[in-house]
């Protein structure tokens, strides 16, 4: 069942194509021999049927006729020579034929070249001119009859191999996909090893896949170890098992990853234990110092990450159950807890010292802006002037009123005060005009 269609058929394809030539290579010199030998003598046809036993009486008695028929035809001596000369030839090459044939094909030949006299034809025998061919020709037969089995068990092995790894990949992220939840696990579990094949063959390879690619796609959490634990309890794979699989992803699929190696160093550490992954230190190209530093760093963010998940405040959060997946001791945990709340809550007054600064400098500003609005106005706060809303008819009359010929602004400087007041470099406040341009409106 494991194996893919293509591989079964191409096998048969290409057995059945080897079969058939072997077969044609076989059979060729009795079914294709008969235009090879130049003279094809019946006396020598049926000296054959004689050599391979059965021929008989009448095989005797049909040679002595031939013999007189030849006697009498008149030939040259030299034509003689010539025909004896090809049908020892001819002779040579037939017993060459019948060693090769199982005892039945000899029957057969002889009969079928008795029948052949009988009707008085003259190529009872078929033969070829060279016998090593006949030898030469079975062994190229069977060099292209492995060679084609070869090629094509090849061609099969290779795609079933990668639709194997295709598999095997898709078993990884399947697995990364259900987290922890065992039943979902046992699920895919068990679909993948009805399109894999028997688990226990591929184990090896599938959790190498999956370390690799958890390590990848996941950070450095409790999370991402208790769903390799839950994946190695599916799988029926114990600690002692796990150590080997775990370096094999580092030397398949991590070699040129180092920041991914620091992680898996971190998650193995707390799955097979310190001593089982102390190799994969060996692998990371860094110095002792900064891998420690990178692992502790690792733990405070996996730890702080933990405790945040169960409390939405760190002041008021607790030491979470996941320290323990940590692989941190109690006092560790809470030293860690409490030197966190401290910085909290230094940064928190830190930050409303800021804000009251704030709001200090604020007011401190909007007061200077106003002191000096009231300042810029002479109006407003010089004790010897008014203006023309703070004045009333009666008062005015009493003193000079100056009108700004731009904007209408009345100035009503006290009496006996205008040069103070209303002096050469005075401009208006309203709109900037110069002295120049107000009008004495005090008769009006």
């Amino acid at each position: 069942k494991t194996l893919p269609r293509a591989m079964a058929k191409g096998s048969i394809y290409a057995m059945l194509l080897a079969a058939g030539g072997a077969a044609a290579a076989v059979r060729g010199p009795v079914m294709c021999g008969h235009t090879i030998s130049p003279i094809r003598s019946p006396a020598a046809s049926l000296r054959m049927s004689s050599l391979g036993g059965g021929g008989g009486r009448r095989g005797q008695g049909e040679e002595r006729q031939l013999g007189a028929r030849q006697s009498n035809s008149g030939k040259s001596p030299q034509q003689a020579q010539y025909e004896q000369n090809m049908r020892a030839a001819y002779e040579a090459g037939s017993r060459q034929v019948l060693s090769n044939m199982s005892p039945k094909e000899q029957q057969r030949a002889m009969d079928r070249a008795s029948k052949k006299m009988k009707d008085g034809k003259r190529d009872a025998i078929p033969m070829v001119n060279a016998p090593w061919f006949n030898q030469a020709k079975f062994g190229v037969a069977g060099v292209i009859f492995a060679a084609a089995i070869g090629a094509s068990g090849w061609k099969a092995q290779k795609m079933f191999k990668g639709r194997q790894q295709d598999l095997i990949d898709s078993f990884a992220d399947s697995m990364i996909y259900q987290g922890t939840d065992e039943a979902a696990l046992a699920e895919v579990l068990k679909d993948y090893q009805k399109r894999l094949g028997p688990i226990p063959v591929y184990k090896e390879k599938m959790m190498s896949k999956y370390v690799a690619s958890l390590s990848t796609s996941k950070p450095a959490a409790a999370e991402t170890i208790i769903a390799l634990k839950a994946t190695m309890a599916a799988m029926k794979i114990s600690k002692s098992e796990m150590a080997p699989i775990i370096l094999d992803a580092c030397d398949t699929h991590l070699t040129e990853r180092p920041s991914v190696l620091g992680k898996l160093l971190f998650i193995a550490e707390r799955v097979v234990g310190a001593n089982a992954a102390e190799p994969i230190r060996a692998k990371l190209p860094y110095g002792d110092e900064y891998v420690e530093a990178l692992q502790r760093m690792l733990l405070e963010k996996a730890y702080k990450a933990a405790v945040l998940a169960g409390s939405d405040d760190l002041m008021t959060a607790t030491v979470p159950a996941d320290a323990a997946v940590l692989e941190m001791t109690p006092a560790d945990a809470q030293g860690w807890l409490a030197e966190w709340q401290k910085e909290e809550a230094d940064s928190r007054r830190q930050a409303d010292t800021e804000a009251d600064e704030a709001d200090e400098s604020e007011r401190a500003r909007r007061e200077l802006l106003a002191r000096v609005k009231a300042e810029s106005d002479p109006i407003a706060d010089t004790p010897g002037s008014s203006s023309s809303s703070d004045l009333t008819p009666k008062a005015a009359a009493k003193g000079k009123s100056y009108e700004c010929s731009n904007c209408g602004y009345t100035l009503f400087p006290a009496v006996g005060r205008e040069e103070k007041f209303f002096g050469e470099d005075f401009k208006c406040p309203k709109c900037g005009s110069a002295k120049d341009q107000f009008k004495d409106v005090s008769d009006e």
